[in-house]
């Protein structure tokens, strides 16, 4: 007998019912349904679904917006940003946001998601102040610079 066992990690949580979350992994199966959270992984929002069955993919009624957040989810997680991302928005498929730190940074579409989410890494290495500064991050084109507006 070969047992086969593959392990799932939660990639994001989303708010489902008044403060309760499913845990989700990066594909966007259901692990779990809890009252809590960790701070280490983003909440997910601009999903749409009526329907959760634990141990399975989430049923959403906006596919795009689904393929967005597996994307972005998948690219965070393998650039070790998901701890520092506080909120991953894929209510607009045209300009996916993530939250970090207290920048709102714009990616756009998927188009150049990896080049974008590596770029994201080395602002952070580069630029330590990024997480004492308010403002937003315009990452939607792919670029050798890109605009940081700060909030005064």
């Amino acid at each position: 007998m070969i047992i086969t066992v593959q392990e799932r990690f939660v990639t994001g949580y989303v708010e489902y019912m008044e403060g309760r979350f499913l845990h989700i992994d990066e594909h966007g199966r259901v692990l779990s349904i809890a009252a809590s959270r960790s701070a280490d992984f983003p909440i997910i929002t601009g999903l749409r679904f009526s329907n959760v069955r634990l141990g399975e993919v989430l049923d959403v009624e906006n596919p795009e917006a689904f393929r967005n957040m597996v994307i972005y989810a998948q690219l965070l997680h393998i650039n070790g940003l998901s701890d520092i991302v506080s909120q991953l928005d894929v209510s607009d498929v045209q300009n996916t946001r993530i939250r970090l730190y207290n920048v709102d940074v714009q990616l756009g579409d998927t188009r150049h998601a990896n080049y974008k989410i590596a770029a994201l890494g080395s602002i952070i290495e580069e630029w330590p102040a990024i997480k004492e500064s308010r403002g937003t991050l315009y990452m939607r084109e792919r670029s050798h610079e890109y605009i940081f507006r700060q909030l005064t």
